[in-house]
């Protein structure tokens, strides 16, 4: 059981709770500078560290009316 927790979930844990968040940070900076929605990196923060990815969801239904690429 240890080995399964150390191979398989560790690696798991690791890129949604460090790797994902950072991503999507990057994301909806980038994004938001470019649609000049506000401060980008108030709204990088917001997505990037609320739990469940809820910013994220927010900052796309809140811009879900933009022009994207």
């Amino acid at each position: 059981m240890s080995n399964f927790i150390i191979l398989i979930l560790l690696p798991l844990i690791i890129i949604f709770v460090l790797i994902a968040p950072i991503l999507i940070g990057i994301y909806v900076f980038r994004d938001a500078k470019r649609l000049e929605n506000g401060d980008p990196l108030l709204w990088a923060l917001v997505a990037a560290l609320t739990p469940l990815y809820i910013g994220l969801f927010a900052y796309v239904l809140i811009n879900s009316d933009k022009k994207r690429l």
